[in-house]
């Protein structure tokens, strides 16, 4: 409901103190009355069991804190797809930014060209849901950056959309073994000759 403004605390009626109790009296005899009429606001439920109540993932995998290497065509939907089935821990890694070439297939659009793919696919993220936590590493998982593959480590779900092999043999390679779902995928045409 939509409730007039409280007043400060300055007067109380007669025969109160000026504390909670007499400006509560006061409020509700004088602004509050028995015969005015209440004015309604549209409201909706957001719990997460009302949001996703259509196209909601199973709960074990929409508790896995996700994270997605590589944000191209293929990364960014599946980061949608999955933050709009109920996955609400994201780490997002890409360290490239989004270029005219890349509108033709990605999620972002030109707003965004120039910049950084992880960033703004977070904030797209950010827009979907209000329970979504996502944490951003714009450096790329190549070259011995062995700070950035133990980042992973609390991450249940791995998903890796690179089409990379260089990032495949440096995950491999530095890795630590952790129990985990670990999916790669990539999506590619074949050139004509």
């Amino acid at each position: 409901i939509s409730l007039p403004e409280m007043k400060e605390k300055k007067s109380v009626p007669n025969g109160f103190r000026a504390n909670d109790s007499g400006f509560w009296h006061r409020d509700r005899y004088r602004l509050l009355r028995g015969n005015d009429s209440i004015s309604y606001l549209p409201t909706e439920n957001w719990h997460p069991d009302r949001l996703q109540a259509r196209g909601r993932i199973n709960a074990n995998l929409r508790s896995m804190r996700t994270a997605v290497i590589g944000l191209g065509s293929l990364g960014s939907a599946v980061c949608d797809r999955l933050a709009r089935a109920g996955v609400t821990h994201f780490l997002l890694v890409d360290h490239d930014p989004l270029v005219a070439g890349n509108l033709v297939r990605h999620s972002l659009t030109m707003r965004e060209l120039g910049k950084l793919k992880a960033k703004e696919i977070a904030r797209r993220l950010s827009t979907i849901s209000p329970f979504i936590h996502i944490r951003v590493e714009s450096e790329a998982i190549l070259g011995g950056k062995k700070h950035q593959t133990e980042e992973l480590s609390e991450y249940q779900l791995v998903i890796e959309c690179t089409g990379s092999d260089e990032v495949l043999v440096t995950l491999a390679r530095e890795w630590q073994p952790v129990p985990r779902l670990f999916v790669s995928a990539s999506v590619g045409k074949k050139k004509q000759k």
